[in-house]
């Protein structure tokens, strides 16, 4: 343990040292983060933008452990390959890849962080910083879940079974967990994945910064990774979650209760800064509605399609997310308003490209992405490159490197895929249109923030496509008022967006929270 001094002047001469090799120095937030990372296990929750990655490498370098495993998701790993190189100067990194077949690979860096050769290794060696994706880890936790069932091996040869499985022979003393709030639900595979990776771990390290609006039960994972004494997932939802028996004598998270106690709790393991304590260090960002008119047939069908998700949620309040309802009410609704908004984005898209800008698109799913491709296909001299869940990794790479160096070129992106952790689109990009807007406020603030970041140079400019309905309307409002929100109180507060938005109660907003989330 080191003393708070010792720590701070440990985390400057890191600073010093990396940021002499980066040409940038760390600001005082982030040296703050690396003290705390020196001191003990944290969960990092600045804003976007603010730095949480810089923060992390520059803490593993002033740590300087044998084993450092940074978990990221998959198609991310460049975006973390290039801040190792500039802040830690490490040019040889290890990648962990596979979900049923695992292998080890090599990736030999140039000094921009681009992989200059990869090559498959049998072994780790003794030390070394090693890159493994959420979904591995999700495989992990699978492999580490059958041991336990089949009552063959006890649960410590389960956890250990699973890292022989993987490749990873040797327990990692520094674990950083980029997006650590895809681990705040209790049931999935990835959440017992990274419990178990991060056993016997020196040092864990969570980064998110939407940690705090997901619901206070989504913190149970990330708090249990960093930390010992939070008890089960059914003790913490019981004690400040207000937890209560369904139908099916399940227990189900209510509104948050016991705040106080559990904010002390967090305060030592929690840092936060708002961007909004930094606002004349982050671009100016102008938020515009570009209101689309809507006929009257298809304003039928809109109402239509609200009534029937309003009349599905209510007939299945409370019950667990096992028997929820088939979602077509839900894209119904959703394909009517990005199907009315298609011709007036794609007009906008091809007027800031006739002007040698590049556009970020945002949508909610890739059947958005596609038919806003087709639709800008009819639209002279404009190119159009997509990026979602349903493409490969290679796709995705190529279609972000040929957007960043074609000047007048759209890339249509979902906020599932694109909207969390990438650093690079704010670097030759500042308009971004929102065709679709998200129906969580986490997705809404974390999109914006790929352009609205320090490493952005330009004012950006910020279009949303809203339908002339009330939902949309209603939707857009609450998404401006929430995202300003200067008190994000565990969650309660931001779960009830569509709720209110369909004219529904809170609780009925929490439960769509919990089926609609990705």
């Amino acid at each position: 343990m080191h003393s708070r001094l010792g720590s701070l002047n440990a985390a400057l001469a890191a600073s010093d040292a990396c940021g002499a090799r980066a040409g940038r120095r760390l600001r005082g937030y982030q040296i703050e983060g690396v003290s705390w990372g020196i001191e003990g296990s944290y969960l990092n929750s600045f804003s976007v933008g603010l730095g949480k990655s810089a923060t992390t490498v520059v803490t593993a370098v002033a740590l300087d452990y044998d084993r450092t495993a940074f978990v990221v998701p998959a198609h991310l790993f460049s975006t973390w390959l290039e801040e190792i190189v500039r802040w830690a100067g490490v040019t040889i990194v290890y990648e962990l890849l596979g979900n049923r077949r695992f292998r080890i690979m090599r990736c030999y860096l140039d000094k921009h962080g681009s992989v200059l050769h990869r090559e498959q290794v049998k072994e780790l060696p003794d030390r070394h910083w090693l890159l493994v994706s959420h979904e591995t880890v999700a495989e992990w936790g699978r492999i580490v879940s059958v041991a336990r069932q089949g009552g063959i091996l006890a649960t410590e040869a389960g956890e250990d079974a699973a890292r022989e499985m993987l490749g990873v022979v040797r327990q990692p003393e520094l674990v950083v967990v980029d997006e650590v709030h895809n681990f705040g639900h209790t049931a999935a595979a990835r959440t017992g994945g990274l419990h178990a990776l991060c056993r016997g771990a020196r040092r864990v390290i969570g980064m998110s910064a939407t940690l705090l609006s997901g619901g206070a039960h989504r913190l149970w994972g990330p708090l249990t990774a960093v930390s010992t004494g939070w008890g089960s997932y059914n003790t913490f939802i019981e004690r400040y979650c207000g937890a209560e028996r369904d139908g099916h004598n399940a227990l189900r998270p209510g509104l948050p209760t016991n705040v106080a106690e559990l904010r002390a709790r967090m305060a030592g393991l929690v840092l936060r800064y708002d961007s909004s304590d930094f606002s004349h260090e982050l671009p100016k960002e102008t938020v515009q509605r570009v209101g689309v008119r809507v006929d009257r047939a298809t304003t039928k069908h809109i109402g239509d399609a609200v009534f029937q998700l309003q009349k599905a949620l209510r007939a299945h309040r409370g019950e667990p997310a096992a028997s929820r309802f088939a979602p077509g009410e839900v894209q119904t609704l959703r394909n009517l308003l990005a199907e009315t908004k298609l011709e007036t984005v794609a007009d906008l898209c091809r007027d800031l490209v006739a002007g040698g800008e590049r556009v970020l698109v945002w949508c909610w799913h890739h059947a958005a992405v596609e038919r806003l491709a087709e639709t800008l296909e009819k639209k002279p001299r404009v190119v159009c490159y997509t990026a979602h869940g349903g493409c490969s990794k290679a796709w995705i790479n190529n279609s972000i490197d040929k957007w960043s160096v074609n000047s007048g070129a759209v890339l249509a992106a979902t906020t599932e895929l694109l909207g969390t952790g990438v650093d690079m689109l704010a670097r030759v990009c500042r308009f971004q249109i929102f065709l679709e807007m998200p129906w969580r406020v986490d997705r809404w603030v974390q999109a914006r923030g790929r352009l609205v970041r320090l490493s952005q140079t330009q004012p950006v400019m910020t279009y949303v496509a809203v339908a002339d309905v009330p939902f949309e309307a209603s939707l857009f409002d609450r998404l401006l008022t929430e995202a300003r929100a200067t008190d994000p109180l565990l969650g309660d507060h931001r779960t009830d967006l569509v709720a209110a938005a369909l004219g529904l109660d809170r609780n009925v907003g929490l439960q769509l929270n919990e089926w609609f989330k990705e």
